[in-house]
């Protein structure tokens, strides 16, 4: 339910049957205020927590007109409880600190915070600089500000976020700062999760137990897990292949959420093994990775190969305006996928197999294909995006060419 609206920000409520009063802060450029939610609501929903989400409609670190009101509105609800806690991550976390006197906090959960991000404040370059406005001069968190039990989680190799937890630890002697490894700046996707967000809170005054926690719910994440071995994938093939076909791997979901989220793990590493002459291996993972396509192949299609690009997507065509596009999680989305049969480029529908006027071609000593149209090559970009305007054959220009999944 919102019960406060202005320009600039938005208060959610949740009614709930917890012993505490969670608050939340949106970060910064939230998809919250574009879906009239709040940061953790579902979470908040799912346990039954009593709950407030303040949102900020602006890249603004709350200093915009109207955040007082805001939070009055937030105090007035949070007063009927003996114990508040505050959650918010980076420009979220920021406000979860500088009002965790007014909103009187027994602890909060800041992921990633700043001090400031004022230049002439903070005297270090950031990548927040280009966010500063006139109006956050003097916005730095002061010592008066804050109350209660500061949980600070940060990735410790992130230098920025190191110094800004340093700074508000000077300033105020309850702050803990607890280190996640290998989240870089945006921590919360390493520890979201309904269950996690119960775990942590059950420990929020424990800080030494939220930090243990927060540890073994980050190594148990399958997005986190899966950021990891996007990293890995091209510097360690081995590494990661091994990964994807353990039984842990299998069991924590891992597995299945990077074949339907993270494609572009499975293309490096199909086109790393088939460029190291490992053709079995790569054929084999992408086989294990495609769903069915839900086309029935003839009997004159029975040699039909499937062209999948360098992030592990189907190149499609639309008959009807001639374009192409990228399959999203291999399901064609605009058009039909794009298949070798022998020699000819077709697409595959649902009547059967349509002429493109496409020309498909080997590269030798690769195992790969290249796809040209009026002499130029067709490129797929890691966002998904397809141009046909290539000169020459690069990775992006690559496709490998697999046998059809069929239903």
């Amino acid at each position: 339910m919102i019960v406060f609206e202005n320009e600039n920000y938005v208060v959610h409520t949740l009614d709930g049957d917890s012993e505490y009063f969670l608050v939340t802060f949106s970060g910064l450029r939230a998809e919250e205020a574009s879906r009239g939610t709040f940061f953790a609501e579902a979470a908040c929903r799912k346990l039954g927590l009593a709950s407030a989400g303040i949102v900020s409609k602006n890249e603004d670190w709350y200093t915009s007109g109207g955040i007082d009101d805001a939070i009055e509105i937030v105090r007035t609800l949070a007063c009927k409880y003996s114990v508040v806690y505050g959650y918010g991550s980076s420009m979220g976390a920021y406000c979860a600190i500088k009002y965790s006197r007014v909103l009187n906090f027994s602890a909060c959960l800041a992921l990633a915070p700043q001090w400031s991000i004022a230049p002439d404040e903070f005297g270090h370059p950031s990548q927040f600089d280009p966010f500063f406005r006139p109006q956050m001069r003097g916005m730095g968190i002061r010592a008066e500000q804050i109350s209660g039990l500061v949980n600070i989680l940060i990735d410790g190799a992130e230098k920025i976020d190191l110094l800004h937890a340093e700074k508000i630890k000077t300033i105020h002697e309850k702050t803990h700062i607890g280190t996640l490894p290998g989240c870089g700046h945006n921590v919360a996707p390493h520890i979201k999760g309904t269950r996690q967000l119960q775990a942590l809170l059950s420990c929020i005054e424990n800080p030494i137990e939220l930090t243990a926690r927060a540890r073994r719910i980050r190594r148990s994440n399958v997005e986190s897990l899966s950021q990891s071995l996007n990293k890995l994938a091209e510097r360690k093939p081995n590494i990661v292949f091994r990964a994807l076909k353990s039984h842990r791997a299998s069991a924590i979901g891992l597995t299945a959420f990077i074949y339907r989220n993270q494609r572009q793990i499975i293309g490096c590493l199909a086109f790393t093994m088939m460029r190291a002459g490992r053709k079995h291996d790569a054929l084999l993972l992408v086989a294990d990775s495609l769903p069915p396509i839900g086309l029935s192949l003839g009997h004159d299609m029975r040699d039909t190969k499937l062209l999948l690009s360098h992030i592990a997507e189907y190149l499609c065509y639309n008959p009807i305006t001639g374009s192409l596009s990228s399959s999203k999680g291999t399901i064609p989305t605009n058009g039909f996928p794009l298949a070798t049969i022998g020699s000819r480029l077709v697409a595959l529908t649902w009547a059967g197999y349509l002429e493109t006027g496409m020309v498909a071609e080997k590269l030798d000593g690769t195992g790969f294909m290249a796809i040209s149209k009026n002499s130029r090559y067709v490129s797929v970009f890691p966002s998904g995006h397809v141009v046909n305007d290539r000169s020459t054959v690069n990775l992006w220009e690559m496709f490998l060419s697999i046998p059809a999944p069929v239903v």
